[in-house]
């Protein structure tokens, strides 16, 4: 997977994150779109609330997609974006 749509087609078809509309999945997995390296490819992809502590105390819902070099965690917002990398 390299597009936006075919990571969040392939979340509502596994049941991998809820409570998210298309249109912001597909924004959030934007952000891993655009930041794909040339040769990488989304292995995994899910939906899920980034630091979450509580109903009320989380950074909100992130796109998260395990590639074959890297974690990449991505949230479009109004204003701006938010991507987090982890090295494999």
């Amino acid at each position: 997977m390299r597009k936006a749509e075919e990571m969040y087609n392939y979340c509502v078809q596994n049941d991998f994150g809820q409570g998210l509309s298309k249109k912001w999945g597909i924004k959030h997995f934007g952000v891993i779109e655009k930041n794909l390296l040339p040769d990488e490819k989304v292995l995994m992809a899910f939906i899920g609330l980034h630091n979450y502590e509580s109903m009320t105390k989380h950074d909100g819902n992130y796109a998260y997609a395990i590639t074959s070099k890297r974690v990449l965690m991505g949230q479009k917002k109004v204003i701006g974006e938010n991507l987090k990398v982890v090295l494999l």
